[in-house]
């Protein structure tokens, strides 16, 4: 789950938190040379201005991690904002599963 648990966790823990520190780790001390991120800084979620590019960066999730690329959404909302807006389906707003963490800043 990119965006934590319904009782308020961290946006990352867990499983995409290890996988997460694991890349910086491997990029840092060398051993993924060719390790980049690509972040996506989004103004506010459950705005207009975003989420058809932010759906198609997480369906192209898998593509950009096969060519040691990680991508990770930000924006100024909390990471209980970021639930709520996975959990609406896209038909009704929201962004619905998505592949890629989204980080509170």
């Amino acid at each position: 789950d990119p965006c934590g648990d319904r009782q308020g966790g961290s946006p990352l823990q867990g499983a995409g938190l290890a996988f997460l520190l694991q890349r910086v780790q491997g990029a840092l001390s060398g051993e993924l040379p060719q390790e980049v991120a690509a972040a996506l800084l989004l103004p506010l979620d459950f705005t207009f201005v975003c989420p058809t590019e932010i759906v198609e960066f997480s369906n192209k999730a898998k593509h950009f991690r096969q060519n040691n690329c990680e991508v990770v959404g930000c924006s100024i909302d909390s990471h209980f904002v970021h639930r709520r807006w996975t959990l609406d389906p896209r038909s009704n707003g929201g962004l619905g599963p998505i592949d890629i963490p989204l980080l509170a800043d």
